[in-house]
């Protein structure tokens, strides 16, 4: 199973951002593995991408409202990032049926 909510969120902060979507999903993947303490050390990335598909709607929440993603986001120069912060956030609660549907 791949992990849609990643996907959606990649292409969400794409959009957002003006940047490559696979910029921005690894973006993500590093802000996830940066944000849960069991993932801080893990010494293999497919041990985030395991964790991610198993991440409910506050879970991803937390992640999105944190400051490392608006950090990360400050770090590759993206204009107004509380701007899309929020635009992931909409994104998040606009396809949360997602979370269900693959879980």
């Amino acid at each position: 199973m791949s992990n849609v909510m990643l996907y959606v969120l990649g292409e969400s902060l794409a959009r957002a951002t003006g940047k490559n979507e696979t910029l921005c999903r690894g973006l993500l993947r590093l802000t996830v593995m940066d944000s849960v303490e069991p993932l801080r050390q893990a010494p293999d990335p497919n041990q985030a991408l395991a964790y991610m598909k198993t991440m409910a709607f506050e879970d991803w929440k937390a992640v999105i409202e944190g400051a490392v993603l608006s950090q990360r986001l400050e770090n590759i120069r993206v204009n107004k990032p509380d701007d899309v912060v929020a635009r992931l956030r909409q994104t998040l609660v606009e396809k949360q049926s997602l979370l269900t549907m693959t879980a």
